[in-house]
């Protein structure tokens, strides 16, 4: 099986590698004493695989002469069991290739051989820590190691379409993010004066608005003295004492002041009402008489 195991990087065995030798096809290959690592385990599997193949011999044969021609193969193998890792693989893919090499120490009546609690413990122990969490919440009823193995395989799986899942969205939103957004070498090539350019332009199209001229203390006794607003700025008017009655307060307005002039005493004497000149005028003869 090419799957590559992981292995504990703070593991530091500094025995030599072991190698593979192998004379002929037809031949037993031989592993040396010595650390295994990914690709020596690989070339080991090839060996015997080619071996089996050209050697014609019974699947027990094959078992026997390749354990006579491992010169320490059963704490090697052992060692190789122990420090392995689930890493990115599935966990089915994992449990097997374990199990196989297990099944090596079994088959040559190893007593480094594991049991089902000791690979139990390891899968628990060596397992993705997302999957060692499902396992510890989640409730599994089994009687073997075979059942167990199943149940954790379909925790895995459940696992593994949920990240699939959740890696669609997140490539789904950097697909969106990126099309809305401008291409860097467009970002670049637009000349800053475009943006002075628009700006003065929308100075230009925007002048500045006439402002309401506020009143002076002047004014303000002008108006008093001609019974005048300070809110509509007219003499004469029918609310000189009375501001709420103002037709601009109650709008939340003010005049205009484009048309708006600028407050005078010939403007209050000529809104002054005829009607008030003439009682006057009456009352001045009555007083002579």
């Amino acid at each position: 099986m090419s799957i590559m195991l992981a292995f504990n990087p703070k593991i530091d065995d500094k025995r030599p590698l072991a190698e593979v030798k192998v004379t002929k096809l037809k031949d037993c290959p031989m592993l040396t004493p010595g650390r295994m690592d990914d690709y020596t385990f690989q070339q080991w599997a090839i060996a015997c695989k080619r071996y089996q193949k050209h050697s014609r011999k019974s699947d027990d044969e094959i078992v026997s002469f390749i354990a006579d021609g491992m010169l320490e193969p059963r704490f090697d193998v052992r060692d190789t069991i122990l420090a392995s890792y689930q890493g990115n693989i599935s966990f089915a893919d994992w449990a097997v290739v374990i199990q196989d090499l297990n099944a090596q120490l079994s088959n040559t009546k190893s007593p480094y051989t594991l049991d089902d609690k000791a690979l139990q413990a390891h899968f628990e122990s060596h397992m993705r820590p997302d999957l060692h969490r499902k396992k510890d919440v989640s409730t599994l009823n089994y009687k073997n190691l075979t059942e167990w193995i199943l149940l954790i395989t379909e925790l895995d799986e459940g696992l593994a379409e949920e990240r699939a899942q959740t890696q669609a969205l997140i490539n789904a939103n950097n697909t969106e993010w990126a099309s809305q957004r401008k291409p860097l070498a467009e970002r670049i090539s637009e000349p800053p004066s475009r943006t002075t350019s628009t700006s003065s332009t929308t100075a230009t199209s925007t002048p500045n608005k006439p402002r309401l001229a506020k009143l002076t203390d002047d004014k303000k006794k002008l108006l008093a003295e001609h019974q005048g607003c300070t809110r509509c700025r007219t003499f004469y008017c029918d609310h000189p004492r009375d501001l709420d009655k103002c037709h601009l307060k109650a709008t939340n307005s003010w005049p205009n002041p484009t048309m708006t002039k600028t407050l005078t005493l010939a403007m209050a004497l000529a809104a002054k009402p005829k009607h008030v000149a003439g009682m006057a005028y009456v009352q001045d003869i009555s007083e002579e008489a």
